[in-house]
């Protein structure tokens, strides 16, 4: 399933992917780390295992 979640920022550089799972587990991801400009994709990929960030954003 594909979705396009409300991202913000959470501190300067950063922003962050909160969620929580069906089984009720909380998840906080950097989904992007930049300077002073934000800019690019980030592919956040979920499984019943894990949780994996692929950054392409500065």
């Amino acid at each position: 399933m594909k979705f396009a979640p409300q991202l913000k920022r959470s501190g300067e550089g950063v922003v962050s992917l909160a969620f929580t799972d069906s089984r009720g587990k909380t998840y906080n991801k950097t989904v992007c780390g930049y300077t002073e400009y934000l800019s690019g994709n980030s592919y956040v990929t979920v499984t019943n295992e894990n949780v994996t960030v692929k950054e392409e954003c500065m």
